[in-house]
């Protein structure tokens, strides 16, 4: 193999690990919103999601209101639907690339009835 060759495959490796680092994949539920982390109360007909725990901390101080991550927007997409979303939340018993949407969120995507669907999510903000 020619050095040319090995370094352009050197640099290719490296490049395909930086494509999509804000992209993750996993399952995505439902919950009934109210006051979250972030601080605000929600409605179950806003478009918002609760971001897995590891995740979301830590936080500023301890105080999840101050979170980065907090009003942050994701495109979720599940077949050839998608939803953009907010965090307002965190989700203690999501698994990392998990995603908890507010029903309306969860209702672009799919029937509430499956309770459980495997996406694509990514931050968009």
């Amino acid at each position: 193999m020619t050095r040319l060759l090995q370094i352009t495959l050197f640099l290719l490796a490296i490049m395909l690990v930086f494509i999509n680092v804000n992209a993750f994949k996993g399952d995505a539920t439902f919950y009934y919103t109210g006051l979250g982390a972030c601080g605000t109360t929600n409605k179950n007909s806003e478009l918002v999601f609760a971001l897995p725990a590891k995740n979301f901390d830590p936080s500023p101080g301890g105080n999840p209101n101050k979170n980065k991550n907090c009003g942050r927007k994701a495109k979720v997409k599940f077949g050839s639907k998608s939803v953009i979303v907010r965090c307002v939340d965190r989700c203690a018993g999501c698994k990392p690339g998990d995603i908890d949407l507010s029903p309306a969120a969860f209702d672009k995507l799919a029937d509430r009835k499956r309770g459980r669907i495997l996406v694509t999510w990514e931050f968009i903000s």
